[in-house]
């Protein structure tokens, strides 16, 4: 089932984001081009979010600022460190594995560390770098996965149990779970 193109705003009507005192658990994955990275490690907390090294996530706002629609999945990435904007994602020097088969001949490409662009390619195919959005009913079901290409560092986390796939992968690459869900 293809997803649903949404925008940040979408996302925001589907609930409230964590409020200072709750804590918000989820699921976070890096795919390139169809391969799924090993979860990032744990840079630092921005806000209330921290990332445990093993694909999954935590927001515990301590301030009205940290919370509701402002606890996004930027948050998240940062705390990994990861840079997420509109049509860019720069994974961290520590990604593993470090080099990707990107489909283009030759030897694998370079990805700790580097920055990758829609536009750029995977093999054959152009590109985009893309946020997968699956809420609870997503994750339990596989359906209504969204997918947020325009200002996705801006996506709220809206409920406890999400995962997130921030993804560089051809515009017609079916979205797939975070292997962290699949861990348990």
């Amino acid at each position: 089932m293809s997803p649903q193109v949404v925008s940040v705003a979408d996302v925001t009507e589907l609930g409230p984001g964590p409020q200072v005192g709750q804590r918000f658990n989820g699921n976070l994955g890096l795919n390139v081009c169809g391969r799924f990275l090993e979860p990032p490690a744990p840079v630092a907390p921005v806000g209330g979010a921290t990332v445990d090294g093993a694909g999954r996530f935590t927001l515990a706002p301590a301030t009205e600022a940290e919370a509701g629609h402002a606890a996004t999945v930027g948050e998240v990435a940062a705390a990994a460190g990861v840079d997420l904007a509109t049509g860019a994602v720069t994974l961290p020097p520590s990604t593993r594995p470090g080099q990707v088969d990107l489909g283009s001949r030759g030897a694998p490409v370079e990805v700790a560390g580097r920055t990758l662009r829609s536009g750029d390619r995977c093999g054959e195919d152009r590109a985009t770098v893309q946020l997968w959005v699956y809420t609870r009913d997503a994750v339990d079901t596989g359906r209504n996965v969204r997918l947020v290409v325009t200002d996705p560092e801006r996506t709220p986390v809206v409920e406890d149990g999400m995962a997130f796939v921030i993804a560089f992968s051809a515009e017609s690459s079916l979205p797939t779970l975070p292997p962290s869900v699949l861990a348990g």
